[in-house]
């Protein structure tokens, strides 16, 4: 099977809620993996598989909906998402020198569902100096038996959101604190958040992410 580069995809999809239209990122490039490691190995290796990356931290709750689609618009099931993101006091982690190991807070892997979708709970990352709030996302893809490609994203949050009277989301991160790297980063445009409920500093936020993946056909295993 060969996947064409992406168009964007519909502007309504399955399982969106009301009021907040889907943000979509269009045509994430898709990249050999550096070994070919079978995906049960790729997960045994720290217990991130979870939706909920926060463990009780304070901040202001987030939940984030991620989907994938391919060419044709069509979900991308049994994908490996794997996120992560500093708090609201602007703790992270260097992402170089712990890929998927002890480190655990603001951090989770989960596989997208028939319908290409994933879910996590977390909190607000803080906002850097540069006024970005960024959220770093790999996908991984399987021939069936191993990992054999993966494609990056660098989501961006808004610092305040208009659509609740300019409020400040995300305050700046504690002195001293930096980006995590991220070697091969595809930043995007910034990504709509809107309340849960009437109250989003009580309730929380949510952003909903179509993430359009430009995928080619995968090589057979051996």
């Amino acid at each position: 099977m060969h996947l064409a580069t992406l168009s964007a995809p519909s502007a309504v999809q399955a399982g969106t809620p009301p009021g907040l239209m889907p943000s979509p990122v269009d045509r994430l490039p898709v990249r050999p993996t550096r070994r070919r490691y079978p995906l049960t190995e790729f997960l045994r290796a720290s217990p991130l598989l979870r939706s909920d990356i926060a463990f009780n931290s304070p901040g202001l709750p987030l939940t984030l909906t991620l989907r994938l689609r391919d060419g044709w618009g069509l979900a991308i099931p049994r994908a490996a998402v794997y996120i992560w993101h500093h708090d609201a006091c602007g703790w992270t982690f260097d992402a170089a020198d712990d890929e998927l190991g002890a480190v655990t807070m603001m951090r989770g892997v989960q596989f997208t569902d028939a319908h290409g979708a994933v879910q996590f709970r977390t909190v607000y990352p803080g906002r850097y100096g540069d006024g970005s709030v960024p959220v770093y996302v790999q996908v991984y893809f399987s021939d069936g038996r191993h990992v054999v490609s993966r494609t990056d994203a660098c989501l961006q949050l808004p610092a305040r959101s208009e659509a609740l009277g300019g409020r400040l989301l995300a305050p700046p991160v504690g002195p001293g604190q930096r980006k995590p790297r991220f070697d091969t980063e595809h930043e995007v445009a910034l990504i709509e958040v809107a309340p849960v409920h009437d109250d989003p500093f009580t309730e929380g936020l949510r952003a909903d992410v179509v993430l359009n993946v430009a995928l080619v056909q995968l090589p057979a295993s051996h």
